[in-house]
């Protein structure tokens, strides 16, 4: 099975996987928790998240640049920031 087919159909097997658990949870009931939640704290999570990613981008590319582990790195290629970081070997 080459490369291509193998991600193919780990991706179709996520997706049903989340189909059946959003099949299996009364939505209604996960509806209201989040209705009833504390919003202050649900938006600061939410603001804290991508921070929290972009530190452990980092850490892993400082990781990676150290040991050499690949050549060139676009740092903030996931992030479409408009620089590049690039390591030279």
């Amino acid at each position: 099975m080459n490369l291509k087919k193998f991600r193919f159909l780990l991706n179709l097997i996520g997706v049903v996987l989340f189909i059946y658990v959003l099949y299996k949870q009364d939505l209604k009931t996960v509806w209201n928790i989040i209705l009833d939640s504390n919003y202050y704290l649900l938006a600061l999570s939410l603001l804290i998240y991508p921070i929290i990613i972009f530190f452990k981008t980092f850490r892993m590319y400082l990781i990676s640049s150290k040991f050499a582990v690949v050549k060139k790195i676009e740092f903030m290629s996931l992030y479409n920031f408009p620089y590049r970081i690039y390591i030279s070997s």
